[in-house]
C-alpha cells in the first residue's frame, strides 16, 4: 500500500506520525524547526492524507503497514515522534518484535490507556455534510458550526476537505475528505482502545504532556513505567492537546535535547 511521505532535512532520522483526523502537513512547524538537525519525514497515517486506506482500522493494523513500509524502503533504525493516535501507533510499533530499531521515541499527549469516546460530536457533524451540495468552504463551515462551536476544530478539520476536481461524472460529490471517514468511523471503538505491546519497550522514551490537556494524568504513570523501561516526562504550561502547533519552539527544543542526550 502507498504511504504518503514529506521528507526534509539532514542527519539521523527522525519520523513523525500525526493524530486522529490530521495529516503529515501538521507537523510543517516543527519539521522546520528540526530539518537543520534531521532528516525529516513526516508521514500520512493509513487512512489519512494521501496515504491508503486499510479493510480495518486499528491501531494494530495501523502499526503494521507502517513497518511494512519502512521494511520496504530499507529503514531499519530511526526516532519516532506520534502525536495523540499517531502517539498509540507509536507505541505499538516500538513494541514490534519485527520492527525496526526504534533509538528514541517521543510521544506526545497519549497514554497507554483505553480513552471513553469523546469524537462524536465531531463525526456526527462529518457525516451529516453532505459533500454533493456544498459549493465552498464557508458553506462546510457554517454547516459544522452547527455541531462544533470551536473555530479552531473546525479549522482543523476543514484542511482535510478537499475540492474534487478530478470527478469524472456529475454524481461524483464536489469535495471530499482527505481522511477515510467511514473506516475511521467504522473503527473508531478500536482505536479507542489500549495498543497491543509485543514487548516491553526499552529505548529512552519521552512523554510530552499538555498542561491543559487531560490526554496524561498521573494515574497514567504506572502503566507508562510497566510498557517502557526508560520513560520520562515533560510537561508544556499554557498549552491544550494540540501543544506542538499552539508552541512549537519549545515543543522542537523539547524533541532536540532528548533526541540529542
Amino acid at each position: 500500500m502507498h504511504i504518503h511521505t514529506q521528507e526534509s532535512g539532514e542527519g539521523p532520522i527522525l519520523v513523525m506520525l500525526h493524530g486522529l483526523f490530521g495529516d503529515s502537513d501538521n507537523f510543517n512547524g516543527i519539521a522546520k524547526l528540526l530539518a537543520p538537525q534531521f532528516r525529516i519525514l513526516q508521514i500520512d497515517l493509513p487512512a489519512h492524507g494521501r496515504s491508503d486506506s486499510l479493510p480495518k482500522i486499528t491501531i494494530e493494523a495501523m502499526a503494521d503497514a507502517l513497518i511494512t513500509h519502512f521494511t520496504d524502503n530499507n529503514l531499519s533504525k530511526f526516532n519516532l515522534l506520534g502525536h495523540s493516535l499517531g502517539g498509540k501507533v507509536a507505541m505499538c510499533i516500538a513494541s514490534r518484535v519485527q520492527s525496526p530499531e526504534i533509538a528514541r521515541l517521543l510521544i506526545a499527549d497519549i497514554a497507554p490507556r483505553q480513552y471513553p469516546p469523546h469524537h462524536q460530536t465531531i463525526l456526527a457533524a462529518l457525516n451529516a455534510l453532505d459533500l454533493n451540495t456544498i459549493e465552498n468552504r464557508k458553506q462546510a463551515d457554517e454547516h459544522l458550526s452547527q455541531y462544533i462551536s470551536e473555530p479552531s476544530v473546525r479549522g482543523f478539520l476543514l484542511k482535510s476537505l478537499s475540492r474534487n476536481d478530478a470527478k469524472s461524472n456529475s454524481t461524483e460529490p464536489n469535495y471530499r475528505w482527505r481522511f477515510d471517514l467511514n473506516r475511521l468511523y467504522q473503527g473508531y471503538d478500536a482505536i479507542r482502545q489500549i495498543p497491543t505491546f509485543d514487548s516491553k519497550i526499552k529505548c529512552p522514551a519521552l512523554f510530552i504532556k499538555a498542561e491543559h490537556s487531560d490526554y496524561i494524568d498521573a494515574t497514567d504513570e504506572p502503566a507508562i513505567r510497566q510498557h517502557f523501561e526508560q520513560a520520562s516526562f515533560k510537561m508544556i504550561s499554557n498549552t491544550g492537546h494540540w501543544l506542538h502547533a499552539e508552541k512549537p519552539e519549545q515543543f522542537a527544543r523539547i524533541c532536540s535535547n532528548f533526541l540529542n542526550t
